[in-house]
């Protein structure tokens, strides 16, 4: 939906706040004052989410949880550069970033965890990351949308299938989580 795409790349952006200016981090994180351009970017994606149907306490429940996301990621990936020395957009072959792991690593690590370490940081690829991370919400907030039960939609673990409710898993005003009451305006 057009809707998600337009959420989808403002978290890039901000994501990318992060790649292009990875100095700045620290300043970014710490405003002194919330600047009127990201003050106007909120109010526009908060009528976005507010045209999608959700309820305003809702809107911004989501836009936080989305601006988290991108800010998260992208300082996690600056922490991963830092430690192995990378620069943003730099790559490694496999090889290569397997020798800078191995510097990381401490003395008489199991094998377990090497392995753990190699898919962690070796084997991973941070665009997909980042894309597979935001897919995952943004897929959570159309099933929220449509509400669950929807014809088409798999059964969900712990639900005992399609639109049979049930579940515990509350939200912050004690509705069940996935349900269209207490997620989007009526």
């Amino acid at each position: 939906t057009p809707w998600t795409e337009q959420l989808r790349a403002f978290v890039g952006a901000i994501r990318a706040l992060f790649h292009r200016h990875p100095h700045a981090a620290p300043l970014l994180l710490r405003p002194s004052v919330l600047p009127e351009a990201a003050l106007a970017a909120c109010d526009r994606h908060l009528a976005l989410l507010r045209d999608a149907g959700f309820a305003e306490p809702r809107a911004a429940e989501i836009l936080r949880t989305l601006i988290a996301y991108g800010i998260g990621y992208g300082v996690a990936e600056l922490a991963c550069f830092c430690q192995t020395a990378l620069q943003p957009g730099e790559t490694l072959p496999p090889r290569e970033r397997l020798v800078r792991l191995g510097q990381l690593l401490p003395p008489g690590l199991s094998p377990r965890l090497t392995r753990v370490a190699m898919a962690i940081c070796v084997e991973c690829d941070p665009e997909a990351d980042f894309a597979c991370g935001l897919d995952l919400l943004l897929r959570g907030l159309r099933d929220a949308e449509r509400g669950p039960g929807a014809p088409g939609d798999p059964p969900t673990p712990g639900r005992g299938g399609a639109g049979a409710g049930g579940g515990s898993a509350r939200d912050r005003q004690g509705q069940p989580l996935g349900t269209r009451r207490g997620l989007m305006a009526r």
